[in-house]
C-alpha cells in the first residue's frame, strides 16, 4: 500500500510541476508550440532570417516548420492543423487575418514576338492570357 501511495503522490507531483510550467510560459510571449506552413521556393529566403530573429526574440519558442504547397497550407490552416502559413497570396483567404510583410521585384521575360512585349509593365490579367510552356 506504501509504494502505490508513493506512486500517486509523484503522480501527483508530476503533474503539479507541469501545471506550473504551463502557467509560466503563458507569461512569455510565444514560449509555446507553434506550427508555420511556408511554400518551398520562398522558404530558403525566408527561413534563414525569421528562424534567428525568432530564436533571439523568443528563445522558448518551440517552433514547427512544414513546407508544401499553397492550396495544400491554406487548406491545414483551415483545419487547424497549422498556426499560420507564409505564401504568396494567390488564393482567397476569407476568414483569415492576412498580413503584407515582404514585397520584391519580378521580372517577366518574354519572346519579342509576345503581344506584350513592348510593354514596359504587365498586368495579372495579361499575364493570365499569355500562354506557358
Amino acid at each position: 500500500m506504501g509504494k502505490k501511495i508513493l506512486q500517486q503522490a509523484r503522480s501527483i507531483l508530476l503533474q503539479v510541476e507541469d501545471l506550473q510550467h504551463f502557467f509560466e510560459t503563458k507569461k512569455v510571449p510565444l514560449s509555446y508550440p507553434l506550427t508555420i506552413g511556408i511554400i518551398p521556393t520562398i522558404a530558403p529566403y525566408i527561413l534563414p532570417k525569421l528562424l534567428a530573429a525568432l530564436n533571439q526574440k523568443h528563445p522558448y519558442l518551440q517552433l514547427n516548420v512544414v513546407e508544401d504547397k499553397s492550396l495544400i497550407l491554406l487548406n491545414r490552416v483551415r483545419q487547424g492543423e497549422l498556426d499560420a502559413k507564409i505564401l504568396a497570396l494567390l488564393f482567397p483567404c476569407d476568414g483569415m487575418l492576412t498580413l503584407k510583410f515582404c514585397e520584391e521585384d519580378f521580372y517577366w521575360v518574354t519572346l519579342k514576338r509576345n503581344k506584350y512585349s513592348q510593354q514596359q509593365g504587365i498586368s495579372n490579367d495579361e499575364l493570365k492570357n499569355c500562354i506557358y510552356y
